[in-house]
């Protein structure tokens, strides 16, 4: 892995993460403020439900507000359950935005070990580096000397093959001047 797509990843995964917490933050008030508008329409309720008990024990209550009761009953019956389908829309958000923030933390903290891992390979590297560098200091040394070697010993070879080909010319060439030089007599 390379260090700087590690760290771009890193950093790319905090963002994300601080939108998500913004998120939260803003699922969080909403919740609450559901959550405190649920509590007053059940405490509105609950009153409505103890006057209409109230009325009921009186028997001469007017029949338009019996009905009047009735009907905000209903209303805030239907606006409990609003409520309460926004209440679980929103934690189901909420608890996917937590899940996924959970993922991210425990992505960073394997991208951080690997960082330190690559860091530390790094380290041992840098400190192996000077031994490596004389190594190849010394190795090109005894390249340049045995190359220097063998082309002194290449150059004296060559010497004693050019001295056994003249010696070998000279004694062909002085034996054929006998040659040529007997058949003349």
């Amino acid at each position: 892995m390379n260090l700087t797509t590690d760290l771009k990843q890193k950093e790319k995964l905090l963002k994300q993460i601080e939108t998500l917490e913004t998120d939260n933050v803003f699922l969080k008030q909403q919740i609450e403020t559901l959550e405190e508008n649920a509590k007053q329409k059940q405490t509105s309720q609950n009153n409505l439900i103890v006057q209409l008990n109230e009325s009921k024990a009186q028997s001469f209550e007017p029949i338009s507000e019996k009905t009047d009761l009735k009907n905000n009953l209903i209303f805030l019956t239907s606006e409990k359950e609003k409520l309460s389908k926004k209440f679980k829309t929103l934690k189901t958000n909420l608890d996917n935005n937590l899940n996924t923030i959970d993922t991210m933390l425990k992505d960073l903290g394997f991208i951080k070990g690997e960082i330190a891992t690559l860091i530390e390979q790094v380290s041992i590297l840098e400190g192996e580096l000077p031994v490596k560098i004389r190594y190849a200091d010394n190795l090109e040394e005894k390249i340049s000397r045995s190359c220097a070697n063998d082309i002194i010993t290449l150059y004296n070879d060559m010497k004693a093959i050019e001295k056994k080909v003249k010696l070998s010319y000279y004694k062909s060439y002085k034996e054929r001047d006998e040659i040529a030089s007997s058949k003349d007599e």
